[in-house]
């Protein structure tokens, strides 16, 4: 085996670029695919090395590129023979240009292959980065993932390489007692999306991505329920944040934008107008009594009646 400073061979060299002092002539990031070989995964091995040749990484994949390789040697009878060696001087050229092992997981059970799995265990001894992309047959891949496994990979060679495969795109499950809605290559319907820093989305998607109405929670237990359009809180919507505080009312691109109600989880609340999350305008606050504010601030005390006057007057939500 290979150390992973090893000096690859001639060939290999030819192939994907000679080493310096300083690592590899190429800095581009290199990228080793651990995929399935047959069929329809041959198709998005291919697709997957174009996206990631696309935001600047040279690619390994090992369905195509051994073979190559093997011509080149005059060894094409001994792809077969030659591969695992391959495979180990490929991670340790992404080792040296602080590339990453990319993991295709394949259908709606994520599964991988035990040739993956040894895989996985040879990039963990080489101590590269190993990200996970999420495939089902019949769906693409959206643009931002290949850009977001690479951010990924980046981040660990900053922080520290992490043990297991970290994922970079999100999973789509179908909803109980129902088939993922599968239209022209994209998720469009109702279903659940795992996103790949641990949020969790339930609802409407148009071409994969939120749109209509749903519920987004995040890893910390904050959550959002409402309307969305592409991707982002707009309309009418719930926001629950982890202190307890809750804001409901109206949203512009995730911003809390329009009409809104304010219940803090000290009981007090609040009623007026936020732009751009900042509060803005003529508001109403119940407590141990009433406030006028104005721009969030406290303009004079009022009584219940004047209170509820300032609310009709004004149109807010109701305090009560």
């Amino acid at each position: 085996m290979l150390c992973c400073d090893a000096r690859p061979s001639p060939e290999t060299e030819e192939l994907f670029g000679a080493p310096s002092s300083g690592g590899y002539v190429t800095r581009k990031p290199h990228v080793v695919l651990s995929t399935k070989y047959q069929g329809f995964w041959l198709i998005v091995s291919k697709q997957i090395k174009a996206g990631l040749e696309k935001v600047g990484c040279s690619v390994y994949n090992p369905n195509t590129d051994n073979v190559e390789l093997c011509k080149k040697m005059e060894i094409e009878g001994k792809a077969d023979d030659r591969w695992l060696l391959s495979f180990e001087e490929n991670l340790d050229k992404a080792k040296a240009t602080r590339g990453f092992l990319l993991q295709v997981q394949q259908g709606l059970k994520r599964e991988k292959t035990f040739m993956q799995e040894a895989e996985e265990k040879l990039a963990g001894y080489i101590d590269v980065p190993k990200i996970g992309l999420y495939a089902v047959e019949n769906i693409q891949f959206l643009p931002d993932c290949f850009q977001g496994a690479l951010e990924k990979a980046q981040a660990q060679w900053a922080t520290g390489i992490r043990r297991e495969v970290e994922m970079a795109s999100e999973v789509f499950e179908a909803l109980p007692g129902q088939e993922l809605p599968i239209k022209d290559g994209f998720i469009t319907g109702k279903a659940k999306c795992i996103f790949p820093e641990g949020s969790i989305y339930v609802g409407d998607l148009e071409r994969s991505r939120k749109h209509g109405r749903g519920k987004e929670i995040w890893p910390d237990g904050s959550s959002y329920e409402g309307d969305f359009v592409h991707e982002k809180a707009q309309g009418r919507g719930l926001l629950r944040l982890v202190n307890g505080d809750v804001y409901e009312g109206e949203f512009a691109h995730d911003k809390r934008h329009g009409k809104g109600l304010y219940r803090f989880a000290n009981g007090m609340r609040e009623t007026g107008w936020s732009q751009w999350d900042e509060v803005i305008g003529l508001g109403v606050r119940r407590g141990r009594g009433y406030q006028k504010l104005q721009d969030g601030a406290v303009v004079k005390e009022v009584t219940e009646e004047e209170a509820k006057q300032l609310v009709k007057e004004n149109g807010l939500p109701s305090l009560w």
